[in-house]
């Protein structure tokens, strides 16, 4: 997925692709009304979060994978499509919140964050949308959960109300105090909410990765850190792997980048409802177009930083991905601004294959 640098953001709709392919996508079908014999979950469902926080930095993941991420203190309203990190029985979501002032790294008393998830039908905008459940957190209130979903059973079929025979079980809410680690800079607070559904996607193949780390990743010290990023041979792998991607993208070998993202696109095709083929066509139109952008060049990499692993790695938080920072980035030529790739690995046998 291509991920923009937005400066002084933030009242924005992301990944505003997604939402044109559901209306460019089937044009010729209706969004047709749930009968009370159906399940808008499983009935091509458009899942997507509703973002809103003030006062922190935010760190969203869902099952373990890093979604969305607000590094600076500012408001944050936003709907996010979820559709390729959603699966079929137990989820986690899981928000990280920071503060970063200079002058004290912890949480502001005011830091308040909802997220809600929502689903609709897809292609269908004329039909309201339906909240499955809500997480929220208000640092300064005694009870700092209020309003979150109460743990219980909730039947998609009848407007997400609590049914002991319904098919969708939240658990409770928790959060945890996060302290300030070596890989990860601030103070706050780790809110999570399990919860278990139906959804017509197969399982996506990055849930079912490798464990790639003995540890956690921001529970590394630093030392520990650049001795893997030094050392390690499963990620001298990845350095290898990202080096070959690289090489396609300066030299404009598009055949050849886009057969690295194989999985990813097929499994973007069925997470959207797109006709099989589609999501690589769009990677290979936007490669093009960065590629011929005469504003724009490549990140330059040397091969010496290659040969040195300087480029950053990261794990997620799942433990089943990871990625090297800033691989594939054009940026603009005389003025601020930049277009970028995301590039998440999971590990299956010997070698990393890109997923997300």
């Amino acid at each position: 997925m291509k991920a923009f640098k937005l400066i002084f953001v933030i009242s924005v709709f992301i990944n505003m692709q997604v939402y044109a392919n559901e209306k460019s996508s089937n044009q010729n079908e209706k969004g047709n009304t749930m009968t009370n014999h159906q399940s808008i979950l499983t009935n091509k469902p458009s899942f997507n979060l509703r973002i809103q926080c003030e006062h922190t930095k935010i760190y969203i993941h869902m099952n373990g994978v890093e979604i969305f991420e607000s590094k600076r203190i500012v408001p944050v309203a936003l709907d996010f499509p979820i559709n390729d990190f959603i699966t079929s029985g137990n989820n986690k979501l899981e928000v990280l919140m920071l503060g970063s002032s200079k002058s004290t790294k912890q949480l502001p008393k005011d830091a308040i964050c909802n997220i809600a998830l929502f689903v609709r039908e897809f292609n269908s905008f004329d039909t309201p949308s339906q909240d499955i459940l809500t997480l929220k957190y208000n640092h300064e209130a005694k009870d700092k959960l209020a309003g979150t979903t109460p743990m219980g059973v909730y039947n998609s079929k009848e407007n997400f109300k609590q049914d002991p025979d319904g098919d969708v079980e939240i658990n409770k809410s928790t959060f945890s105090p996060f302290a300030n680690k070596p890989l990860i800079v601030g103070d706050g607070v780790m809110i999570s909410l399990d919860f278990s559904l139906p959804t017509p996607f197969p399982r996506w193949k990055y849930l079912d990765g490798q464990k790639i780390l003995n540890k956690g990743y921001y529970n590394l010290t630093l030392p520990e850190a650049i001795k893997l990023q030094k050392e390690d041979a499963r990620l001298k792998k990845l350095y290898e792997l990202n080096h070959r991607i690289y090489l396609a993208a300066k030299n404009r070998d598009i055949d050849t980048l886009v057969s690295f993202f194989s999985e990813r696109n097929r499994e973007m095709d069925t997470a959207y409802f797109k006709t099989k083929g589609a999501t690589e066509k769009e990677l290979r139109e936007d490669f093009k177009k960065d590629m011929l952008d005469k504003d724009q060049a490549l990140r330059e990499i040397s091969e010496s930083d290659w040969q040195k692993h300087k480029s950053t790695f990261v794990v997620e938080h799942g433990n089943t991905l990871a990625y090297l920072k800033a691989i594939l980035a054009w940026n603009s030529i005389g003025y601020s601004g930049s277009s970028s790739y995301n590039l998440k690995f999971r590990f299956d046998g010997d070698k990393w294959i890109l997923t997300r």
